[in-house]
């Protein structure tokens, strides 16, 4: 189910509470800094939906046990999505007559 705002009075609160994490720098660099030897780093997950965590930029240092994907290990699923990309593209467009190729997958 995707996300929505609480209504009303409770949407203030929500949004305070959520986002209060963010007014403390101190906090900020804590989590920056734990995201240098595992992340994410879970910031808050005020609703079953959303959830904000800090990234880091090791891919070594990237734990899936946090925040389980149906998509598993980003660097897996990157060389599976290419994989089926060029795969369904190969065919199509005359690719095969044009070089060089580049091909763009959103």
């Amino acid at each position: 189910m995707p996300f929505t705002l609480p209504a009303n009075n409770e949407r203030s609160e929500f949004l305070n509470r959520t986002l209060s994490p963010f007014l403390d720098h101190g906090s900020i660099q804590e989590f920056r800094s734990k995201a240098l030897s595992r992340y994410p780093v879970v910031v808050s997950a005020p609703a079953s939906t959303l959830v904000i965590y800090v990234d880091g930029s090791d891919p070594d240092r990237y734990d899936p046990a946090v925040l389980p994907q149906k998509t598993g290990r980003p660097e897996e699923h990157l060389a599976v999505i290419l994989r089926e990309a060029v795969r369904a593209k190969a065919g199509s467009n005359r690719m095969a007559e044009h070089r060089p190729n580049l091909l763009a997958v959103n």
